[in-house]
């Protein structure tokens, strides 16, 4: 099991690893300004998280949380206050619970009996 481990962490390590380069900020200035900091900042409305919510596609499956789009649709009279809250608690600099900021890998083989993760897919 060791192994294992020890495997998946190299090859994601690897996988994501990102070369350092050293830029100015000049070289981006050709770029618009289209987002102030002060409306990222923002918290968001009850409308927006709705909008936000009602987004998720139906057709989508759920997320590690278990739920999708519908849920979120159908539920909303019922979750309206606990969904709000949770995301000022978030916009004020609270923390994620790692059921709701985790992701779920599957990987899928390239290759009959794979011996290694270079021979699947995420």
């Amino acid at each position: 099991m060791e192994e294992i481990k020890e495997e998946t962490l190299a090859f994601f390590q690897t996988l994501f690893e990102v070369e350092s380069t050293q830029t100015t900020g000049e070289s981006f200035n050709f770029i618009p300004k289209m987002v102030t900091d002060t409306f990222l900042e923002a918290m968001p409305s009850l409308e927006k998280v709705k909008e936000t919510a009602f987004s998720l596609s139906s057709d989508s499956s759920a997320g590690v949380d278990g739920f999708n789009g519908v849920f979120y649709r159908s539920c909303w009279h019922i979750i309206t206050y606990d969904l709000y809250k949770a995301a000022l608690d978030f916009f004020n600099g609270g923390v994620l619970p790692k059921a709701i900021s985790s992701a779920l890998l599957c990987l899928i083989p390239k290759v009959q009996n794979p011996f290694s993760f270079a021979n699947s897919s995420l």
